[in-house]
């Protein structure tokens, strides 16, 4: 970020001598072409930039996200151990009112810790995380029967009308 900033404010003081120089002297030694093409150019340069800022934000942030984190590698690993045998063997992801918080308490993770597992080694958020869960556990149902009815499947794994999901 710093260096977009510095290039901006370095073509910004170029771009204003040519303009003070311009206007001023009335004769340049340089040509209006150039002029010209300098403006151009320097606009598709800001341009690009600003795509390329808007396509990858990670490029110009100046802080990882889990910077002040005081989580160690080692207790990740531990929580992350943790939070698959919960989902894998307790299967709470079935309960439909399933929050961050309550989650957390069946560990003893704290919530902040368990987002940061969740973020970091799975690449989901919250919500991501258990819908991956209730999915298969739908597709299972699914697979169990073929004559059973969408409702029931939905039900049985969990979804709900009050809570909106992601599509994946």
């Amino acid at each position: 970020m710093r260096f977009f900033i510095g290039g901006y404010i370095l073509l910004w003081l170029v771009q204003m001598q040519l303009f003070i120089a311009w206007d001023i002297l009335r004769h340049p030694v340089w040509c209006p072409y150039a002029c010209s093409l300098y403006s151009v150019i320097a606009f598709l340069f800001f341009t690009g930039i600003v795509i390329f800022a808007l396509k990858k934000p990670e490029t110009f942030s100046l802080s990882p996200k889990y910077r002040s984190s005081t989580l160690q590698e080692s207790e990740k690993k531990n929580y992350h151990k943790k939070l698959l045998a919960l989902m894998q063997n307790d299967q709470i992801y079935l309960n439909p009112s399933l929050l961050l918080p309550e989650l957390s308490q069946e560990p003893d993770i704290a919530p902040c810790y368990l987002s940061q597992v969740m973020n970091e080694s799975f690449h989901q958020d919250f919500n991501g995380f258990v819908n991956k869960y209730r999915i298969e556990k739908s597709k299972l149902f699914a697979l169990a029967s073929s004559i059973m009815q969408l409702a029931f499947v939905a039900s049985s794994s969990e979804f709900t009308k009050e809570r909106p999901h992601k599509v994946l």
